[in-house]
Order: C-alpha cells, then structure tokens, then sequence
C-alpha cells in the first residue's frame, strides 16, 4: 500500500483538521481545536514540501494553527478565527490550483 503517505498527509488530513478546528473555535473547546491542529500538522508539513510559495506557507500555516489553539484556550474567539485564516487560504489556494489544472 503505497498510497498511505497521501491518505495520511493529503486532503483527509487538511479537511479533518479544519473540522475539527473550526468545531473547537465554535464550542470554544480547545482540546477540540488541539485535535485539529494535530491532524492538520501532517498536511501542512506535505504543503511544505512543495515549491518555494507553498514552502513558506505549509510552516506559516502550522504555526497560525497552534496559536488559534491558544487564542481558544484564552476564549479569544475573533484572534481564534483569523489565526485560522492563513490555513483555509492556503487550502482553498491549492484546491483551487488543483481544479483548475
């Protein structure tokens, strides 16, 4: 089964953690929010891997990731959601590279 790096890296990781981010950010929990931002650590670290943009981005996107886990646990619920923001751009971006291709 070579294709586990994908399954375990790839989209489901990137969709499952922003579930689970923005279901922690919208009950407040940050032990939900953690979840998310460990489950998406794995596709962050499979953007940064890619050319020089996605490069910087993937570790950005890491880091603003784990700082909404903070801003949750401090019940900063607006810092929460635009920390989130540099993750679902860069998501989105990809996304709709991919489509367009």
């Amino acid at each position: 089964m070579e294709a586990w790096p994908a399954v375990a890296f790839g989209w489901p990781s990137g969709f499952g953690g922003a579930i689970f981010l923005l279901a922690g950010i919208a009950l407040r929990n940050a032990r939900v929010a953690a979840v998310g931002a460990l489950l998406s650590a794995g596709f962050c670290a499979y953007i940064g891997m890619n050319p020089f943009t996605f490069r910087l981005m993937g570790p950005i996107a890491l880091a603003s990731n784990i700082l909404s886990v903070v801003a949750v646990r401090h019940r900063a619920t607006l810092s929460a959601c635009a920390l989130l923001l540099p993750f679902l751009a860069t998501s989105g971006y990809l996304a709709y590279t991919i489509r367009m291709s």
